[in-house]
């Protein structure tokens, strides 16, 4: 059995969708949500906001199913991926702080994840990453000098980071991994032999 709850605080709402095995949504409406400094939000179902999540806290998602978080292209301070059954962006979303990755993958689909021009993200490897299996990216504002390290891959199961400085005029660049080299850069026959079977 679901039940609804529909909690409002002064200049906050929100709404918890609660099931008999605790997968609570978070759901922000044209609200302030603030987590502050120290504090974590840990969220077992989706995450959907059309505003900018405040404060310096944490943003939690430890679900056992997949997690759809959809930002409508606002910003979550600080963000930590654990569930072994991974998570998806339905909408644009941006972190201003640290993404870091305990479990699973997040998987980009159509849409972008922007890093603010001092986020970070912390503790990626082959089997935790971000999955470009759309068109969607993963943008960093603001690189210049300072490599940054895109832990990207394709697929699941392909694990390729990139590493990017950029000695001009900082600027934002977005990474996305193709399955397959082709011909035309991004379009046409892909190359099937001798090359590195991802572009």
């Amino acid at each position: 059995m679901t039940h609804q709850k529909l909690l409002r605080l002064t200049g906050i709402a929100f709404v918890l969708l609660l099931a008999g095995n605790a997968s609570a949504q978070l759901t922000i409406n044209s609200a302030q949500f603030f987590i502050q400094s120290g504090a974590t939000v840990t969220v077992q179902g989706d995450v959907t906001s059309n505003v900018d999540i405040l404060g310096t806290g944490l943003l939690l998602l430890k679900g056992s199913t997949n997690q759809n978080v959809n930002m409508g292209g606002f910003n979550i301070p600080n963000l930590e991926l654990d569930n072994t059954s991974n998570a998806t962006l339905t909408g644009n979303a941006s972190i201003t702080g640290d993404f870091k990755f305990t479990n699973g993958f997040l998987q980009l689909g159509t849409n972008n994840l922007a890093m603010g021009s001092a986020a970070t993200i912390t503790n990626a490897a082959n089997t935790k990453f971000i999955v470009t299996n759309n068109t969607g990216r993963l943008i960093k504002a603001a690189l210049g000098v300072t490599a940054f390290n895109y832990p990207v891959g394709n697929t699941t199961t392909t694990y390729n980071p990139v590493s990017i400085s950029n000695a001009g005029t900082a600027d934002s660049i977005g990474v996305r991994c193709l399955t397959h080299v082709y011909t035309n850069g991004l379009s046409g026959p892909a190359f099937i032999k001798e090359v590195v079977d991802a572009s």
